[in-house]
């Protein structure tokens, strides 16, 4: 069973924020079908979703009468480079301004003195086996991806670092 509403307490406390670095972001791009909030609204949704495929999150879309593209329309979104650019471009806006505000608010933190004037992070990482549709390396392996994490200890955000492949 998938979502019921778009207006839930959950999605408006993860959309907010991005509202507010929208517009200011680069890379932004134009599309009819599906403009950059509405893609961005939908990934956060699929994210809280927990259908199983996209394509069970489309139908579900469909029948909650969410902006739903075709299934090739939005499958082929996740490869636009231009979309890619302009969502990272809110992240690093959003972390940002995240980072500025926790440290303005809460300036001590439960710090030791020395610490006091610095942003803190704490990082971690962890490895997926290889999936389907993964690249292969030159030997022609699929190989384990790695996601590096930060966590913002003033603030308890949570942001992606890197991605490490096996290979590089």
């Amino acid at each position: 069973m998938g979502l019921n509403t778009t207006n839930s307490d959950t999605l408006n406390q993860h959309i907010s924020p991005i509202t507010n670095v929208l517009e200011d972001a680069e890379h932004q791009f134009k599309c009819h079908i599906l403009p950059d909030e509405e893609w961005i609204k939908s990934g956060i949704l699929r994210v809280l979703d927990n259908l199983q495929t996209g394509c069970a999150f489309l139908q579900n879309s469909q029948l909650l009468d969410l902006p739903s593209p075709s299934k090739s329309h939005y499958f082929e979104s996740f490869k636009s480079t231009t979309r890619l650019n302009h969502l990272q471009a809110i992240t690093k806006q959003l972390l940002q301004e995240e980072a500025r505000l926790a440290f303005k608010a809460n300036s001590s933190a439960g710090l030791h003195d020395s610490l006091k004037s610095f942003h803190i992070y704490a990082g971690d990482g962890h490895f997926h086996a290889a999936s389907s549709h993964d690249e292969k390396d030159y030997k022609e392996r699929k190989n384990a991806v790695g996601h590096l994490y930060a966590l913002n200890l003033r603030n308890n955000l949570l942001s992606h670092l890197k991605l490490a492949r096996g290979w590089e």
